[in-house]
């Protein structure tokens, strides 16, 4: 936990004037409306109090300018402040400007009944509720808190520093993970493909993500789908004819991407049946005449691979077999490439996520709660 020179603990986003029982949000204010705060409550023209315990409040600024409310000096810190630290204040100010920005009323550390949002924003009957957990909450409180806000009408999502070990995506709760890099940006961590690096994680500012779900730019999809892939592998290997015993070149597929840019997962068979989809096979045909493939022989007649040599059909459940050793880094590559291709079916399979394409290319319907 940070601590100020004087020791107290780092406080809310939210005060209350004690002249007009105001509430003031410090993101909202304008520079000067700040200054001439910190000036009355300097010279005793102003007292604030903060709403989580009705304590004395006094105005502070981070040292990366974010502004917010104290306890004052050697006062008793309350149960709400402990839990803050400033990147969780940051958190809550970026989401607190996105929805503002989006023509919502805003409140922070709103209180309602038995909860408290951390984030609450309002539009024309469309109410949010947004939490911010920096510390570890176990998904059984995280089910018994979203709870209260179904009952109550409030579509509630989650962002987690550490989300729950237990916790499947689900368009019921969302919950989504944190990331704070070496500036202390907070980022919302989607895992898709960068490059060629199926395992590298895309990091969304956090403000443009909540404006983005908030306009409808972000939906849960129960399936995924792909039909143009603009950086599809596709690995050349050989075996031996099962009937001449000559060299039998062959190829397999990697798994492609999703409209929204998130892997699909095939099994070994599937695979297999995606590589012998016409567009594939058009692109290998077309490799094949390139200097580096002239000195290879396939022949595909879209059902089954063949022996360039006898003609014979290979056997699928031998190749599928070897396609799985090639992904595992055995066999023997003779070429790597990666096309275009734009398959002459649309692939979809069932993946539950959240879909946030660039270009709007949904893998569903939008999600409605």
């Amino acid at each position: 936990m940070r601590r100020d020179a004087g020791g107290a603990n780092v406080m809310p986003l939210t005060a209350r004037r004690a002249t007009t029982q105001a509430l003031v949000l410090a993101p909202f204010l304008a520079d000067a409306d700040w200054a001439a705060l910190q000036a009355a409550v300097q010279s005793g023209a102003e007292q604030l109090t903060l709403p989580c315990c009705e304590g004395g409040a006094y105005l502070r600024t981070s040292p990366r300018g974010l502004r917010h409310f104290a306890h004052l000096p050697n006062a008793t810190v309350c149960e709400t402040a402990k839990r803050e630290t400033i990147e969780h204040l940051r958190a809550k100010a970026e989401i607190a400007w996105a929805c503002q920005a989006r023509g919502y009323a805003v409140t922070l550390e709103y209180p309602y009944g038995d909860w408290r949002a951390d984030v609450y924003a309002e539009k024309e009957g469309d109410r949010r509720a947004f939490e911010v957990q920096w510390s570890a909450q176990t998904l059984a409180e995280t089910e018994r808190r979203h709870a209260r806000y179904q009952r109550d009408g409030v579509r509630d999502c989650w962002f987690f520093r550490t989300l729950p070990p237990d916790y499947q995506p689900n368009g019921a709760l969302p919950a989504l993970a944190l990331s704070v890099d070496a500036d202390e940006s907070t980022g919302i961590q989607f895992r898709r493909q960068l490059g060629a690096d199926l395992r590298a994680t895309e990091i969304y500012a956090l403000g443009a993500f909540v404006g983005d779900l908030l306009t409808g730019q972000v939906r849960w999809c129960d399936h995924a789908h792909a039909h143009t892939v603009p950086d599809c592998e596709i690995v050349v290997f050989y075996t031996h004819c099962y009937r001449c015993r000559k060299a039998v070149y062959v190829y397999s597929v990697g798994n492609p991407l999703s409209a929204c840019g998130l892997e699909i997962r095939l099994s070994a068979d599937q695979r297999f049946k995606l590589g012998l989809d016409s567009a594939v096979r058009a692109v290998v045909h077309d490799f094949l005449a390139t200097p580096a493939g002239q000195r290879l022989s396939i022949s595909v007649d879209g059902r089954h691979f063949q022996c360039g040599h006898c003609g014979a059909d290979q056997k699928d459940a031998r190749i599928i077999e070897l396609s799985e050793h090639v992904r595992q880094g055995l066999g023997d590559v003779v070429a790597r490439t990666r096309q275009p291709v734009t398959f002459t079916r649309q692939l979809t399979v069932a993946l539950p996520h959240w879909c946030y394409p660039r270009e709007n290319n949904f893998c569903c319907n939008p999600y409605n709660s």
